[in-house]
């Protein structure tokens, strides 16, 4: 009797030390997943980011375009001077955003 008792708390020390390491590899293999889903997910919000800053300058470019369409000129100083503003503004809405 004393023999089977030990023979059983030895296999259950055995199946305890398994179930430990194939929990802690089942872990590690867990983490491994969610670190390249949270890679993945980065990856998607970066691209998501400079998608919406691409579209930010490409606004702010057409509402600029549109106000110089209806000015008329008087010299190309002037126009050049109102594109070169035209090109800071655009540049700092798309730093602000």
């Amino acid at each position: 009797m004393a023999r089977n008792r030990l023979l059983l708390c030895t296999f259950l020390v055995l199946l305890s030390i398994i179930f430990f390491i194939t929990t802690s590899e089942a872990d590690k293999v867990f983490d491994e997943i969610k670190k390249r889903r949270d890679t993945k997910k980065l990856k998607l919000d970066a691209m998501d980011n400079i998608k919406s800053r691409i579209d930010n300058i490409l606004s702010c470019f057409k509402l600029f375009e549109h106000y110089r369409n209806r000015y008329k000129f008087d010299s190309l100083r002037d126009e050049v001077e109102l594109d070169m503003c035209g090109a800071v503004w655009i540049i700092l809405c798309a730093r602000l955003d």
